[in-house]
């Protein structure tokens, strides 16, 4: 169960609006030689969410939350609520390293 995880949901839903970050995420070639887990695993849920071979109406995002509680050093986790602001904030920087930002 992923109890008070909705400002991930939040965050991510809004993300993958955003055409060329959407995009960016649905080519692998884009980012499989980051070695962070929150890019891989953001990427993966990003092409599953635009899949069209979708068997289910819903994707879980628990991988995702798993790999963002361990790079924040458990400053967002599941059962812990948080600000979509702070997380949101937290979140692109996250990304933006793990692509080899500074």
């Amino acid at each position: 169960q992923l109890n008070k995880t909705d400002f991930v949901n939040v965050v991510v839903h809004a993300l993958c609006r955003i055409d060329p970050l959407r995009n960016f995420f649905l080519v692998r070639k884009n980012y499989e030689s980051s070695n962070s887990r929150v890019v891989q695993t953001f990427g993966e849920l990003v092409c599953k969410i635009w899949s069209g071979r979708r068997f289910k109406g819903s994707v879980s995002p628990h991988e995702l939350i798993q790999a963002i509680s361990i790079a924040s050093r458990k400053r967002f986790k599941i059962g812990t609520q948080s600000d979509c602001k702070t997380f949101l904030a937290w979140f692109l920087n996250e990304l933006h390293t793990g692509l080899g930002g500074s």
